[in-house]
């Protein structure tokens, strides 16, 4: 649950959506903060 709640305050902040894809293949916040990267 608490995996939910961060993907949902990442994407209010950096205002972003995460595909379920993406979503489902994170293995770690590293992953997670390439994507956000390469959105920005």
């Amino acid at each position: 649950m608490e995996h939910i709640t961060l993907i949902g305050a990442v994407e209010r902040e950096f205002g972003i959506r995460f595909k379920m894809k993406e979503v489902s293949s994170m293995k770690n916040v590293g992953e997670m903060a390439d994507i956000i990267l390469s959105r920005i």
